[in-house]
């Protein structure tokens, strides 16, 4: 019965420690603003991911790959390559997915209109890891 209440404890203290980790990664994730070039007002600016807007297009071969970068917002992943993301902290997949430019070839339904689950290979979600990318990975800011 001791050994039982023990292991309960124990397995009590890993799940609680686990869940703090998680949360202090979250905060993290929303803390640090960088630059990035982004097309605004029909010209390429540098600006501040905490400045991006809905329908911004941004180029993501500006940011530094020296290590992970949290994707600031949730975007669209247009075209010029693909993008290895690490999902795993809204999902808890442990295996980075990788994010391809949406189809513009008419795969998009019959209303045109964006799904979340026919088109999920070309989403990043606002939080996540960018692991890597193409050099000319360009995306667009999710609209209000």
């Amino acid at each position: 019965a001791i050994f039982t209440l023990f292991a309960l404890l124990m397995f009590e203290c890993t799940v609680a420690n686990n869940r703090l980790r998680g949360l202090q990664r979250l905060r993290g994730t929303l803390r640090h603003a960088y630059h990035v070039r982004c097309f605004r007002h029909n010209q390429w600016t540098v600006a501040l991911t905490s400045e991006l807007l809905p329908g911004d297009v941004v180029s993501m071969r500006a940011v530094s790959m020296a290590d992970e970068t949290h994707v600031p917002a949730d975007m669209l992943v247009l075209g010029g390559g693909t993008a290895v993301v690490d999902e795993a902290l809204l999902t808890g997949e442990s295996t980075p997915q990788l994010k391809s430019p949406i189809d513009s070839g008419g795969s998009s339904g019959s209303s045109g209109l964006l799904d979340l689950q026919e088109h999920k290979t070309s989403i990043l979600f606002g939080g996540t890891m960018l692991v890597s990318q193409d050099s000319s990975v360009t995306v667009g800011t999710a609209a209000a």
